[in-house]
């Protein structure tokens, strides 16, 4: 076992840092990779939260036989992965094209 030595006194001769803090963006930074676009209303998002949900449910202890609650969970797991792939490929196709210095509108020159 190794002792906690963030609680030992300052004349242990150990020295603690906090990691530095980080900053957030500043105001009207574009998003990364432009990945926090709104997403459009999608009804098979809100259909895999519940078979999820329901999967997760069901996978405690009791209810289904190990075999089940495996099989349950991996299908559940694609369901999510799947929908999740969807999103991240509506965001890649619908990014703002970056600014270059062709592209600079004319009134911001």
């Amino acid at each position: 076992m190794v002792p906690d030595m963030s609680l030992a006194p300052p004349h242990c001769g150990v020295v603690t840092t906090a990691p530095p803090p980080i900053s957030p963006p500043p105001l009207g930074a574009p998003p990364p990779l432009g990945f926090a676009a709104p997403l459009p209303p999608r009804y098979g998002r809100k259909v895999v939260a519940a078979v999820v949900g329901v999967a997760l449910v069901a996978s405690l202890p009791a209810i289904l036989p190990g075999p089940g609650v495996t099989a349950l969970l991996a299908a559940a797991l694609g369901l999510l992965t799947w929908s999740f792939a969807l999103d991240v490929g509506w965001l890649v196709r619908h990014r703002p094209a970056p600014v270059t210095p062709e592209r600079v509108p004319v009134e911001a020159r």
